[in-house]
């Protein structure tokens, strides 16, 4: 049988860092239409359990900083309640 600690050791925190580019693209009621470029920065985490060496079913929350100019909020976050990553 396994025990609570045997689960445990298959189980593992993650942290990220990132940076990436955005475009964000309105298209409004009549002629307005705008665009705008800019710098994504990624802080996230998250919990991650390892079913074998290349499986592991994940839950994962990501907060985005923008310098988009086109909409009045800069951050927003995902949370990847479930998610699985394969390993090759």
């Amino acid at each position: 049988f396994a025990t609570d600690m045997d689960i445990l050791k298959d189980m593992h925190a993650f942290a990220k860092l990132g940076l990436g580019f955005t475009y964000a693209e309105i298209d409004g009621p009549g002629r307005f239409d705008s665009d705008d470029t800019g710098f994504l920065f990624v802080i996230g985490g998250g919990v991650a359990y390892d079913l074998n060496e290349h499986i592991s079913i994940e839950s994962r929350m990501q907060f985005n900083i923008t310098t988009n100019d086109l909409i009045r909020d800069d951050f927003y976050f995902s949370w990847e309640v479930l998610a699985a990553r394969y390993r090759f």
